[in-house]
C-alpha cells in the first residue's frame, strides 16, 4: 500500500463527509427522499408520510395546520383534478374550523366515486372474506378511503375503543368502570358519517351497528378526527358483497343516560371538540389534563 500524506488524507476525510452531508433524509424518520415540496421557507426535509402526520398533529393540538419547524400555517384544500391535497400559507393562523368545511365538501364527492368504481369492479364477482383476518371480518381486497389508506368494517365497540385508542393511549388504567364508559360514548352519537352526517353506530330504532372506518384514522391532515362511512351508505355507494355481519358487542346493554351531549353535525365545529367532549366526561384528573390541553388552542 503506497502511504498517504496527511494533507491527502484530511483531503479525503473532508470530500467524504461532504458525500454524507448531501445525502437527504426526513427531519422525522430519517429515511431517504423523495421529500414533499414546502408551501414555507423551510429548508427541512420531510417525506410525505411525516409531513401529512405531523399536519394532522397539529391541527388536533392546536387547531391549525402548521409547519413542525417553521410553525407556520396554511390552508388545507383538495384539487379534484390533481386527487391532492393543496396548502396556501396563512399568516392569520386561520382555524380549521374554516377550511374543513370545504375540504370534506371536496373529498365527500371523491369519497362517493371510489366507492361506486369498487361497486363496478366487484359487480358479479364472488369476493372472498379473509379467514386469518380477526373479527373484523374484512374482505381480503377492501375499499379504500379518499386519502389513500383503507376503509375497514369495524363493531361500534371497537370504532369507540380505537377512537380512545387514538386519542389516549393506556386510558383503560385512569378509567375505574372502562366498559361502562365504552357502552355510554357507543349510544352516544359521537361517531357519525362523514357521507351523510347521520349518527353511524345506531340504526333509526337504537340498534348498535358497524361502521366502515379509515385505517388511518386522525392521522392525516385529510381528516383529522377520523373519516367514517355508515353502513347504509357504504350499501348505497359500494353494494354490499364485502359486508358482513359482525360479532355482537361484549358490552352490557343496560340502559344509562349517554356519557355525552353531542351534536352529530360536526364539519363546522372544531375537529378537537370529539376528543374535548371525550376529555371532559372523564374523570377529575382527565378534566385537569383537558384545561391544560385546551389553553394550547
Amino acid at each position: 500500500m503506497e502511504p498517504v500524506s496527511l494533507d491527502e488524507s484530511a483531503a479525503q476525510l473532508s470530500k467524504d463527509e461532504s458525500e454524507d452531508s448531501s445525502d437527504d433524509f426526513c427531519a422525522i424518520c430519517f429515511e431517504q427522499g423523495p421529500f414533499v415540496t414546502l408551501p414555507c421557507a423551510c429548508a427541512v426535509k420531510y417525506c410525505s408520510g411525516c409531513w401529512d402526520r405531523a399536519l394532522a398533529s397539529s391541527v388536533t393540538i392546536r387547531g391549525r395546520a402548521q409547519c413542525p419547524s417553521c410553525r407556520a400555517a396554511f390552508k388545507v384544500d383538495y384539487d379534484v383534478n390533481a386527487s391532492s391535497l393543496v396548502f396556501t400559507t396563512d399568516a392569520e393562523g386561520t382555524p380549521a374550523t374554516d377550511w374543513r368545511a370545504k375540504l370534506y365538501g371536496k373529498v365527500k364527492g371523491v369519497q362517493i366515486k371510489m366507492l361506486e368504481a369498487y361497486k363496478e369492479d366487484f359487480a358479479g364477482k364472488d369476493v372472498e372474506v379473509d379467514p386469518d383476518h380477526d373479527s373484523e371480518h374484512t374482505c381480503q381486497m377492501h375499499p379504500h378511503c379518499v386519502c389513500g389508506a383503507e376503509l375497514e368494517h369495524v363493531s361500534s365497540q371497537a370504532r369507540i375503543l380505537r377512537l380512545l385508542e387514538d386519542m389516549e393511549p393506556g386510558w383503560r388504567s385512569r378509567v375505574v368502570q372502562p366498559e361502562d364508559m365504552v357502552r355510554r360514548l357507543i349510544d352516544s352519537a359521537l361517531v357519525t358519517c362523514d357521507l351523510c352526517d347521520s349518527v353511524a353506530l345506531q340504526g333509526p330504532g337504537g340498534e348498535k351497528r358497524g361502521v366502515w372506518t379509515c385505517k388511518n384514522g386522525p392521522h392525516t391532515v385529510m381528516h383529522p378526527c377520523a373519516y367514517d362511512v355508515c353502513e347504509d351508505c357504504f350499501e348505497k355507494y359500494a353494494g354490499s358483497s364485502c359486508t358482513v355481519p359482525l360479532p355482537e358487542d361484549n358490552v352490557s346493554s343496560k340502559p344509562k343516560a349517554p356519557l355525552i351531549s353531542w351534536n352529530p353535525q360536526r364539519l363546522g365545529v372544531g375537529c378537537c371538540q370529539a376528543c374535548s367532549a371525550v376529555l371532559n366526561a372523564m374523570p377529575r384528573p382527565w378534566n385537569r389534563r383537558r384545561r391544560l390541553w385546551q389553553q394550547t388552542l
